[in-house]
């Protein structure tokens, strides 16, 4: 009788446990298939299940992906930090560190990301993911407008990992930032030419004034001069917009082709 109970304990625990796995795998069909909102609920009762701890991994490893999919990143970091408090010896830690290092990022933490990828991309040179912590350390620097920096990082990311998956998005990158350089060259420019022109309208309209208090102790002669004069500026004056605004439009079509 005792053997018989074992052994239908044994079936028990075996069924519920295959159960249980099923549902993890069901879960990640569902992660794929785009519907992540029906995965995490399926992974978190497979965590939330007592009798499951063997599968608690899994379930906490997929959780974190899943969130991150669905950009709740606070919850996300959450379960990285569970995975990598209870599960050190995991032969997926690698990858959750990253993860854990890049929710720091999207959280909208990114000295700290640079700080966490930076010392993932050193620990781990050969992890797959090594590269796409490269690249997110170039991004971190980006929301910090730190140009330069970030351009030598993703310089770094194509020569060091040819064959990367984030080559592209490096590239890519590397483009926006030349845009954002020669952006910032003709604003510059811009701004200068703006400046410039309203310190000679200022000059002019000073010169000006001091005409018409010259013109009240003239002669008929003097006055005629000091109208032609007064002519003589309002043309400079013209010239001086006109100008301005041959500079803006020909900066601002240097900035639409160089959007396209």
């Amino acid at each position: 009788m005792g053997c018989f109970i074992r052994i239908a304990l044994f079936i028990f625990v075996s069924a519920h446990i295959f159960a249980s796995d099923i549902l993890i795998q069901s879960g990640i069909s569902e992660l794929g298939s785009g519907r992540a909102q029906r995965a995490s609920s399926i992974f978190q009762k497979v965590l939330n299940d007592r009798t499951q701890e063997s599968l608690a991994n899994d379930a906490l490893y997929w959780l974190v992906k899943t969130e991150i999919h669905l950009k709740n990143y606070e919850t996300a970091a959450n379960y990285a930090d569970q995975f990598i408090t209870k599960y050190s010896s995991d032969r997926r830690m690698i990858e959750i560190q990253y993860h854990q290092a890049r929710l720091l990022y999207l959280r909208g933490y990114p000295e700290k990301a640079i700080i966490a990828l930076g010392n993932y991309s050193v620990t781990y040179p050969k992890s797959p993911l090594a590269a796409s912590a490269r690249y997110w350390i170039a991004e971190s620097l980006i929301s910090l407008g730190q140009l330069e920096e970030a351009k030598q990082v993703l310089q770094d990311l194509l020569k060091s990992y040819p064959a990367s998956i984030k080559n592209e998005a490096a590239q890519h990158r590397l483009s926006e930032i030349e845009f954002l350089y020669r952006e910032q060259s003709l604003l510059d420019l811009l701004r200068w030419s703006h400046e410039n022109y309203l310190g000679n309208a200022e000059d002019m309209q000073r010169q000006r004034m001091e005409y018409y208090d010259a013109l009240k102790g003239l002669s008929d002669t003097e006055s005629q001069s000091a109208a032609k004069a007064d002519i003589d500026f309002l043309e400079r004056l013209s010239r001086a917009k006109s100008t301005l605004l041959n500079l803006y439009e020909f900066y601002t079509n240097e900035l639409i082709e160089a959007q396209q």
